[in-house]
C-alpha cells in the first residue's frame, strides 16, 4: 500500500499527470494489484521459502527487540533509556544469532535434539539486559516523578 501510494502520488501525480485524481486512483490500485501478484509469484515460484524467513527472523526480532522494552516502560518506573536500547540490541542479536548459528536446536545427547524457537530465548535475554542496564545506568533523577508527569499532563490539557 505504501509503495502504491508512492507510485501514485510521487511519480504519477508529479511526473506524468497533474491534478488527475481519478487516474491517480487507477494507478494506485493497479500498483497494489501488480505488487500483490509479484509477491504471490515470489512465494510460489521461489526455491527459498520467504514466509519461513518472516516467521524465523522477522517476528522473533520484532518480539524480542521491542516486546520486553514496551512491557518494562509500561510496568516498571526504573526502566531507563540505556536499558531499553541495550535490551533492543540484545533481543535483535540473540534472535538472529540463535536462528543463524544454532538453527533453533540444542543437542542434549546423540539421540536427543530439542528445538528451541529463538523468540522466547531472545525475549528473556532482552528483558534481563534491560533490567540490568536500567539498574546500572538509571535515568537522571526527577524524570519519572509523579509531579513532573502531572504537570506534563496538565500542560497537554490546556
Amino acid at each position: 500500500v505504501v509503495a502504491a501510494s508512492a507510485v501514485a502520488n510521487d511519480f504519477w501525480a508529479r511526473v506524468v499527470g497533474k491534478n488527475k485524481e481519478r487516474k491517480s486512483l487507477v494507478v494506485d490500485r493497479a500498483t497494489v494489484f501488480i505488487l500483490g501478484l509479484l509477491a504471490v509469484f515470489l512465494v510460489i515460484g521461489s526455491k527459498v521459502k520467504v514466509y519461513s524467513y518472516v516467521l524465523d527472523y522477522g517476528w522473533a526480532v520484532l518480539g524480542a527487540a521491542f516486546g520486553p522494552q514496551v512491557i518494562l516502560i509500561l510496568l516498571w518506573r526504573r526502566a531507563s533509556y540505556v536499558g531499553c536500547v541495550g535490551g533492543m540490541v540484545v533481543g535483535f542479536a540473540v534472535a538472529v544469532a540463535w536462528k543463524y548459528f544454532m538453527d533453533n536446536r540444542i543437542t542434549i545427547s546423540p539421540d536427543l535434539t530439542v528445538e528451541v524457537y529463538n523468540l522466547p530465548l531472545a525475549f528473556i535475554l532482552a528483558l534481563f539486559a534491560n533490567i540490568l542496564l536500567s539498574l546500572l545506568f538509571p535515568d537522571p533523577e526527577g524524570l519519572h516523578d509523579d509531579e513532573s508527569a502531572t504537570s506534563a499532563q496538565n500542560a497537554t490539557l490546556t
